[in-house]
Formats: structure tokens, sequence, C-alpha cells
């Protein structure tokens, strides 16, 4: 929402240069559009922040689920099944669903 401002308040600033607007209004245009700028990269920030906690949550939900059904399984399933497969998937899997929710929402 805040970067829909700067086009807003640029078209002010150019309309008002039109009309040979003074330096102190020229600098409190630069300084609206700085001010904008900045808590948008701040607000994008917490967001970001936000996101990222959460996915971290969630594949950190899902590895103790995996861990549990992990040690439910049957010494049949382990002796059939590739150590390198297991752990494939509680590393790459896991991560890639921790990248689909974090970064991939954005």
């Amino acid at each position: 929402m805040l970067a829909l401002l700067i086009p807003y308040v640029l078209r002010y600033t150019i309309d008002d240069l039109k009309t040979l607007m003074n330096k102190e209004t020229l600098l409190l245009y630069a300084l609206l559009i700085v001010s904008i700028s900045i808590m948008a990269g701040f607000f994008r920030f917490l967001m970001t922040r936000r996101l990222m906690g959460v996915a971290f949550q969630i594949e950190y939900e899902l590895r103790n689920d995996l861990f549990s059904h992990l040690q439910k399984l049957s010494l049949s399933y382990f002796h059939k099944t590739k150590t390198g497969d297991i752990m494939a998937r509680a590393t790459n899997d896991l991560k890639a669903v921790r990248m689909l929710v974090g970064p991939g929402i954005r």
C-alpha cells in the first residue's frame, strides 16, 4: 500500500514543478518520498521476518512429526529403505516445504 503513495506524491511534485515551486516545497516532497520508502522497507522487513518465523516453525513441527513417525516404524522398513533416502526426506523435502511457506509466499 505504501508503494502506491510514491507515484501519488510524484504526481503532485511534477504538477507543482510546472507552477515553479520553490526549493523548500521540493525538499518537502523529496523528504516525503524518502520517508515513504523507508517506511515501506521497514514494513517489508517485518513481513519477511514474520513469514520466515512461521516457515521455520512449520519446518520444526514437521521435522518432529517425521522423527516421531520414524521411531514408530518397524525394523523391516529400515532394512529395505536406504538410509540416504530417509535422510534426503528429512533434510531436502522439509527444506523445500519451508521455502514454499516462507519466501515462496512473497
